[in-house]
């Protein structure tokens, strides 16, 4: 059996771990916040959309941080209240 060939350089792409709580309000509507960078909240009307809004927001978040030079204020991961679930949404820059 013949190996796969494996690139490498040294200029790998980031990845940053997104871990977001949904939950849900009176109306139907889903709220999320990230966890780890609690900064960022969204909400929409399905999990699709609210996950999209998050890491769209996230990865926005985290470039201007980076060309801003400054430290991101990463918090401790939440863990999921009453009624809420957890999102691990691995965010490549």
């Amino acid at each position: 059996m013949q190996d796969l060939p494996i690139h490498s350089d040294d200029q790998s792409v980031p990845v940053y771990d997104c871990h977001v709580l949904i939950g849900k309000l009176d109306d139907g509507t889903l709220t999320g916040i990230v966890s780890n960078l609690p900064e960022i909240t969204a909400t929409a009307s399905s999990e699709r959309d609210l996950l999209r809004k998050i890491s769209t927001d996230f990865k926005t978040r985290i470039v201007k941080y980076a060309e801003a030079n400054e430290e991101i204020p990463w918090q401790e991961k939440q863990k999921p209240g009453p009624g809420q679930q957890q999102r691990w949404i691995p965010v490549h820059l």
